[in-house]
């Protein structure tokens, strides 16, 4: 039922306007698969690793902070009593980086730029969740650390006020990525380049006029 509103629409589209039509609206109506959950079995599928991946990492940076912390499975013992974190399924990050790979594929349609950096972008968007995850866990210990552990300020930040901070520190990422990118490759705007001095061109022959003189 989710998956056939989009031949519905290329259908309507075809209708209204014909195969032109249809053409024209291919991208918006691929973009809507989006909004379709993944099945079950995919989704189980890449749970279990995100998780794992999210809780590893973000127990190595607890650890270069310097804060007494180590993992046993998905769960984080912070600080010298060793008070858990669960990193449960909700918190993988699949979610996250489905949101964030649909807003990779809406800017690579609207930028003007060529395809392989626009293929970079889209793949980049899977990395970049994982860490903007990572940055969520990691602030959540540290507030457990110093707000203890009952405390309901780290709990509502780690269940509620992350995702409106996730997002946008996401999009700064991709915006740092982009800048070094436009500074990686510099597009060549010039057919020649300018000769310096005043030089002529190795195509160019100067021409020599007489000069008239005057008798006296």
């Amino acid at each position: 039922d989710m998956i056939s509103i989009i031949p519905v629409l290329a259908g309507v589209f075809v209708i209204a306007g014909g195969w032109p039509a249809l053409r024209w609206s291919a991208a918006p109506l691929a973009f809507l698969v989006f909004m379709i959950p993944l099945p079950t079995a995919p989704e189980r599928a890449l749970l279990n690793p995100l998780q794992h991946t999210a809780t590893t990492m973000s127990t190595y940076t607890l650890q270069t902070m310097g804060v007494n912390a180590y993992n046993e499975g998905n769960k984080i013992l912070i600080g010298f009593e060793g008070f858990p974190l669960n990193v449960e399924e909700q918190c993988s990050g699949l979610r996250m980086a489905t949101i964030f790979l649909a807003l990779a594929v809406a800017m690579s349609m609207i930028i003007e730029r060529p395809w392989w950096q626009k293929a970079f972008i889209i793949v980049s968007s899977a990395p970049i969740a994982l860490v903007v995850n990572v940055i969520r866990i990691v602030i959540t210990a540290l507030l457990y650390m110093l707000l203890g552990q009952e405390s309901e300020f780290a709990k509502r930040f780690f269940h509620d006020l992350a995702g409106w901070f996730m997002i946008p520190i996401a999009l700064g990422f991709m915006y740092l990525e982009i800048q070094i990118l436009d500074r990686l490759f510099v597009e060549d705007t010039h057919d020649q380049p300018p000769h310096a001095g005043g030089l002529s061109s190795p195509n160019t022959r100067a021409v020599h006029r007489p000069v008239p003189t005057r008798a006296r």
